[in-house]
């Protein structure tokens, strides 16, 4: 397996860093305009159905962090990774490699969800109606790219993805 990072990979985990990061001076920042109870539930419609206290409000970065931290430990144990495919010597590099760009698209997806719940809740309005079934359609097309390109690795050249 290539311990090396693609470019792809290398981009898409700076940009998770950036979102954490970013939520985190936002926090700080923003800290005294954030209301006094924010949203800590939704509904499926992205109606507030339940207000929490505002220190709360840091459960959420602390999540998108165990799930940056969880990704990256994936990322670097292939032991733990279970593909839709038997690995041969002739496909071992290339089902890592989008493996690896699959867990990669996960972590930034995942974060960035928290991150934008993060900055919604601070300003303790509704989510749009569109967010779950964008989130679930994202997360969904990864995984169905992902599976794609490893069910057709034997077929298509790796040049082709």
């Amino acid at each position: 397996m290539s311990k090396k990072r693609t470019k792809y990979q290398q981009v898409v985990t700076i940009l998770a860093l950036l979102f954490l990061i970013g939520t985190c001076l936002f926090l700080i920042i923003y800290w005294p305009h954030i209301p006094s109870r924010i949203p800590g539930h939704y509904d499926g419609a992205g109606k507030i159905t339940r207000l929490d206290p505002k220190w709360t409000i840091f459960f959420l970065p602390i999540l998108a962090l165990v799930f940056y931290l969880f990704f990256a430990v994936i990322e670097k144990n292939p032991a733990l990774w279970s593909l839709p495919r038997e690995v041969t010597p002739k496909n071992k590099t290339y089902l890592d490699g989008i493996t690896k760009d699959l867990i990669v698209t996960m972590k930034l997806l995942v974060v960035s969800i928290f991150c934008y719940l993060t900055i919604n809740n601070a300003f303790a309005k509704d989510l749009s109606p569109y967010f779950l079934p964008v989130v679930v359609g994202f997360l969904f097309l990864a995984t169905l790219i992902y599976l794609i390109r490893s069910l057709l690795c034997d077929i298509l050249p790796s040049s082709t993805f």
